[in-house]
């Protein structure tokens, strides 16, 4: 046999398996399926917009009826929000509840075959902008904004912005520079730009980027993370989790070129090159509490990636915590979730 017919022979029993492990795990979710977890929290909308819906999230558990200061979550686009409030538990949802926050989240519209041709500025001025003047006219104050990994990126371009309706801005696992041509997000971004540039789609299912994102660590993701679960004590909220994983939203082609473009290969953030509408967005321009959480162990979003924050904004207003946890495990993390709540309730940032 020759060699280059053994590699592909090779390649096509790795696929082959690969097919036949996912349909193992789908078929053992399925028989777990019962064991579901009891949400904490429930949303209902409030607003809509042309590229978003507002969310305002009701907890399920008793909690003080005073309306307290809106809160805003603004999420990635290739992955649901509801990670934030899986389950009482983990939920950092609840917890920010129960330190008093009136609790919103952006629900961005999922893009189809007719209407996907978006752009930074249809995400950040058609969606988040908005979504924070309807809350700031409502409460008659500013609002308070988080922004999570590709959310955070956006809530720091509506910041800068339109800086009179923020109140403080609080930052995770968010990505910042990619300085280096190895660095693995540039590495995946050039991929990603590669594969759209070459194929004539304009949405992405979420599938796709997903089998993408579990290639990356292949015996974690799709081996040692199902056997760790096998003596699990809280396999409910391993349930949910796997369903969340998997139940992804699709993504805007157009839009996401136009992100990997900027933020990843110029790497326009950093050098304070990224315009909204025609206008320059400079970090450094922004007045109000800045507060960084990242993981230490994150392998989406490095730390030197998203500590290069700390050279893009006012350092009076700038803080920066990091977390001995990975990229998802920061956002569930019963401990770290309920220390970042008390640090927004103490108002540290």
């Amino acid at each position: 046999m020759k060699l280059k017919d053994l590699k592909d022979k090779i390649a096509a029993e790795k696929q082959q398996l690969q097919r036949n492990s996912e349909l193992f795990f789908k078929a053992t979710l399925q028989d777990l399926s019962s064991k579901k977890v009891d949400r904490s929290t429930q949303w209902v909308k409030v607003a809509s917009f042309p590229m978003a819906e507002l969310q305002k999230y009701t907890s399920r558990t008793p909690v003080n009826d005073k309306v307290g200061p809106p809160l805003l979550m603004c999420f990635a686009l290739i992955n649901s929000p509801d990670i934030l409030s899986l389950d009482e538990k983990h939920s950092l949802t609840q917890k920010l509840i129960e330190s008093g926050y009136t609790i919103y989240r952006i629900q961005w519209h999922a893009p189809n075959v007719r209407y996907n041709q978006f752009t930074l500025d249809d995400y950040v001025l058609g969606g988040i902008k908005p979504c924070v003047q309807w809350l700031a006219n409502r409460h008659a104050c500013k609002v308070q904004f988080l922004g999570v990994c590709q959310g955070g990126v956006l809530a720091m371009l509506a910041t800068a912005y339109m800086q009179n309706y923020i109140a403080s801005l609080c930052l995770m696992v968010t990505p910042m520079s990619t300085p280096h041509s190895k660095h693995l997000l540039i590495d995946t971004a050039r991929q990603l730009k590669s594969f759209f540039l070459t194929n004539d789609v304009g949405v992405i299912p979420h599938r796709w980027l997903l089998r993408y994102f579990l290639a990356l660590r292949p015996m974690r993701q799709k081996v040692a993370k199902y056997l760790h679960a096998i003596k699990s004590e809280d396999m409910p909220f391993f349930v949910a989790m796997e369903e969340w994983i998997y139940q992804g939203p699709d993504v805007s082609v157009s839009f996401l070129m136009e992100y990997i473009e900027k933020f990843y290969v110029e790497n326009l953030l950093v050098r304070n090159e990224v315009k909204l509408n025609g206008q320059p967005i400079d970090l450094r321009r922004i007045q109000c509490p800045v507060l960084n959480i990242y993981g230490k162990h994150d392998h989406i979003v490095p730390p030197r990636s998203s500590r290069a924050m700390r050279h893009l904004f006012e350092s009076s207003f700038y803080k920066e915590v990091e977390f001995n946890k990975g990229h998802i495990g920061l956002l569930i993390d019963k401990k770290i979730t309920q220390k970042i709540a008390n640090m927004l309730k103490e108002r540290i940032i």
